[in-house]
């Protein structure tokens, strides 16, 4: 397979130079989420060193919403599992106890704080949407209120924003504040066309409140998003979702081996969230999947339990020199393969990819 022509340009919005880290919930926990578990996930995140290696997002994907909008057209909090938020339309902070001076506590916000707000001691929490007229599990979705979706989400805090797109209706799959596309309606355009409709109304918010938020998103099933995404997106997803075993981590390493080219500041292939502390990976499984995602420059979004997190995981995931080059603000460009190893140079082998990258 030959190498792509590169994109001529990224969107620069201002917002996430390098890739993004934190929490989704998907992985592990799919619609088993409440407002318990996210609070608990950030207190865990600070307590057990991630926090301070970078993780700073904590985002809840699917099923945080009702099925039907509110008078004026808004999304609607599930407000069983998420009282607080629903009540108040934002997350009240958590707190832990300061070490030192007059401050007896620090605040650890999970949610409803700004970019600029946001600090060593704090977590911007943001949650999913859909770009279909529901979500994948049949919550509202935002076809048609995109404009709507990105203003409530701007008043509620978040900076993040990730647009999922589905085009089996049968199947199920989202991932952190994320536009989904498994109901589609009667849409008719591209996908690139449909996924700038979220680029404009962000724009427009933009303007309207001085506010920009994180724009990821995933096409599903067609997957040649780093052809049309880069002028308009953050970030998209590039390959199949993953699993928590060795083959689908080849498969998905084995496509990025050959569009690297697309990464740089403010644009990244997504290769999936982390399958970390999922499944029944080795030690070297979990080493080598972590090392080439974040090589890759794809955002490490952890989608694991951290109170089931093993020592060792964590020392893989918070390993300093690692974060440090899918983090390095002066090479915004990932690791490419320059010899294939084992098959000869260029060859698609989603079981045995490129084995020396630099």
């Amino acid at each position: 397979m030959g190498a792509f022509v590169r994109v001529a340009h990224s969107w620069n919005n201002g917002v996430q130079k390098t890739p993004a880290m934190g929490f989704n919930t998907w992985n592990r926990f799919a619609c088993n989420i409440n407002e318990t578990l996210i609070r608990d996930t950030a207190a865990q995140m600070d307590q057990l060193g991630f926090l301070a290696a970078g993780y700073t997002f904590v985002n809840i994907d699917d099923c945080w919403n009702t099925k039907s909008r509110d008078s004026l057209g808004k999304l609607v909090v599930d407000s069983k599992k998420f009282p607080t938020w629903a009540l108040r339309q934002e997350y009240v902070f958590i707190t832990r106890p300061g070490s030192s001076g007059s401050r007896v506590h620090q605040d650890l916000c999970i949610s409803a704080i700004s970019s600029t707000q946001a600090s060593t001691n704090t977590f911007p929490i943001d949650a999913q949407e859909d770009q279909g007229l529901t979500t994948c599990a049949g919550f509202s979705g935002s076809l048609d209120h995109e404009l709507t979706d990105a203003r409530t989400f701007v008043e509620w805090g978040f900076d993040y924003i990730k647009v999922f797109q589905f085009l089996d209706p049968f199947g199920w799959q989202v991932i952190p504040p994320q536009i989904d596309n498994c109901d589609s309606g009667s849409f008719q355009g591209t996908n690139a066309q449909r996924f700038k409709r979220w680029t404009d109304a962000l724009n427009q918010v933009q303007e309207e409140s001085g506010k920009m938020l994180f724009y990821s998103l995933v096409e599903w099933q067609s997957f040649d998003a780093w052809t049309w995404a880069p002028p308009i997106a953050n970030s998209w997803r590039m390959y199949d979702d993953i699993q928590p075993n060795w083959s689908r981590i080849t498969q998905i390493l084995n496509n990025a081996s050959f569009i690297g080219d697309y990464t740089t500041f403010y644009a990244h292939n997504d290769l999936d969230m982390l399958e970390n502390g999922n499944g029944a990976l080795t030690l070297e499984e979990q080493r080598s999947h972590f090392t080439a995602w974040a090589f890759a420059k794809s955002p490490l979004l952890i989608g694991t339990d951290f109170s089931q997190l093993s020592e060792d995981s964590i020392a893989i995931l918070t390993n300093p020199e690692i974060i440090a080059v899918n983090q390095d603000i002066a090479i915004g460009e990932p690791l490419k393969p320059f010899f294939w190893g084992k098959n000869p140079d260029g060859t698609w082998d989603p079981s045995f990819p490129a084995q020396y990258w630099r």
